[in-house]
């Protein structure tokens, strides 16, 4: 006997299919509707951060929070207002809540090693800021450079200054850069001196988010060669920085920084060169908190040489004049690893980059390929010895060379290397030796140059 379905029965799984969709699409729009409202409340929370009403911004933040938990902007805004109040235990527990979602987001374990700070907490705090030293390209690394350097002496709050300044003796044995024939650039006078390094780097970050930095800086230098003062130098750059940085999608950081400069060099004193130069730096991290770390980077850089005839000017045609002319488009593009150990006390990293100085004068276009490498050990007494080495290949593509009417190639083979200790957080005492080593088809471009220095640099953070 055939048995009759109900038709309640029959349209069963319809209504249930039905019921579900709708539940989907309510709890969709919901959460849609408070994502939108979580980012309105942060958009505001933040503002009455900047205008430093807390109590006001953390209510804003915590109902943000409340209508989009994994949102880490809002956490991290939200412990930077804890942490104002003096809140930082609690503003702890978000910063670990947000790691628990994004646990490579270099803003927030910077939060997080401030707020152990502040706790008392210093040997984690120090774990957590050393885990952030990323390489020097990095905005973070001045940050958390900082932090380290306050967990070892006490500071007078924290400041977005820095001052460098640096004083070397040095002994140079070819200070002019006489030609190894020194038959083929004659007239320069002696080779060897005694001298001195003065230097002074200084910056002013004057404005900080979470994604985007601006600061101010200055540096200058003078090198005097007692035995020979045709060649002392002295150079004044003025500068800015903007920086935005951020995590793709892969978790991955990248750094952009424009960079717009300006340098006057002076030579024994007289106007040598003006300089106005625009750079463009950007680099991508892989693994930056690891014992592994991979830098891709690409650098664009434009220079205008505003050069005055030097009066040891040895070439038939004026400097800036016609193939001569060293106005440039510069373009660098390369990888560097880098592998630490022992907890970053020792280290070692390796790379290429090609570049291409696409110069106005045809004497100075060129194509270059680089390889580097380094080397960090750290001795007992906390030593740190370093070997960082180049070799640079141009090959320059104005055909025969305008002045020497033979084609250009030159391979320098640079090396560094150094003791530095750390006398107190803020002075440290270091012993250079530098070796550069430049071969080029034109014997006049040819040298060889050795300088010893020691040296002493105070750090004002």
């Amino acid at each position: 006997m055939m048995t009759r379905t109900s038709p309640i029965r029959r349209k069963a799984p319809c209504l249930f299919l039905s019921c579900l969709l709708t539940a989907v699409f309510f709890v969709a729009h919901v959460h849609a509707q408070g994502r939108e409202s979580a980012e309105v409340r942060l958009a505001r929370g933040t503002l009455l951060y900047e205008d430093k009403k807390y109590d006001e911004a953390t209510r804003e933040l915590l109902q943000a929070h409340q209508l989009d938990p994994r949102n880490t902007n809002v956490i991290y805004y939200l412990a930077l207002s804890l942490s104002a109040q003096g809140k930082n235990a609690e503003a702890e527990a978000y910063v670990r809540k947000g790691l628990d979602i994004r646990p490579r987001n270099a803003n927030l374990r910077l939060m997080l090693a401030y707020t152990l700070r502040a706790q008392g907490k210093t040997e984690e705090s120090k774990k957590v800021a050393e885990s952030l030293q990323l390489e020097p390209a990095s905005p973070l690394v001045g940050a958390s450079r900082d932090l380290l350097t306050s967990l070892r002496t006490p500071r007078r709050g924290d400041t977005p200054f820095w001052l460098e300044a640096t004083a070397r003796v040095q002994y140079d044995s070819n200070a002019p850069l006489t030609a190894n024939r020194a038959n083929r650039t004659p007239g320069l006078g002696q080779r060897n001196s005694w001298g001195n390094l003065l230097a002074l780097s200084s910056e002013y970050e004057f404005f900080r988010a979470p994604e985007w930095q601006a600061a101010a800086r200055y540096d200058g230098y003078q090198i005097l060669n007692y035995e020979n003062h045709d060649f002392d130098y002295t150079d004044n750059v003025v500068g800015a920085r903007l920086t935005h940085t951020n995590l793709l999608p892969t978790g991955h950081r990248y750094f952009v920084t424009f960079r717009p400069f300006y340098d006057i060099l002076l030579q024994d004193g007289r106007l040598f060169l003006q300089r106005p130069t625009g750079l463009v730096d950007s680099y991508l991290y892989w693994d930056p908190t690891g014992s592994n770390r991979t830098e891709a980077f690409y650098q664009f850089q434009y220079e205008k040489f505003n050069e005055h005839p030097s009066r040891r000017n040895i070439f038939p045609t004026p400097l800036g004049q016609r193939n001569e002319r060293r106005d440039a488009f510069n373009h660098r593009v390369g990888l560097v690893h880098y592998m630490y150990f022992d907890r970053n006390r020792h280290a070692i990293n390796f790379g290429y980059n090609y570049d291409r100085e696409d110069a106005y004068g045809q004497d100075w276009k060129y194509q270059g390929h680089r390889a580097v490498a380094g080397f960090l050990v750290t001795l007992p007494w906390d030593i740190r010895a370093t070997t960082n080495f180049e070799f640079h290949a141009r090959h320059y593509d104005g055909g025969q060379n305008s002045i020497f009417f033979k084609i250009r190639k030159d391979r320098e083979f640079i090396l560094l290397s150094g003791l530095a200790k750390d006398i107190t957080p803020n002075l440290t005492v270091s012993l250079e030796h530098l070796w550069d080593s430049n071969q080029s088809s034109i014997g006049n471009y040819s040298y060889e140059r050795h300088v010893a220095s020691l040296g002493l640099t105070w750090r004002y953070y």
